[in-house]
């Protein structure tokens, strides 16, 4: 392989990792949105229906 051979391949190797990288991070961020969307259902759902009272009788709120 001639030198500008192996460059263009270090180059399309370059370009092809950082692609990857690309969609690993967006398929990262998508994870952490779906993954506080349901925090803040699972937190609303809690409060809507009165289980964090219940639970803060049963345990004290927390408190020591």
């Amino acid at each position: 392989m001639t030198p500008e051979e192996e460059l263009r391949r270090a180059e399309q190797d370059a370009a092809e990792s950082k692609l990857r990288a690309q969609q690993e991070l967006q398929q990262a961020r998508e994870r952490a949105k779906r993954t506080r969307s349901i925090t803040q259902r699972l937190r609303e759902l809690r409060e809507s229906n009165g289980f964090a009272a219940l639970l803060d009788d049963a345990f004290g709120g927390g408190h020591a």
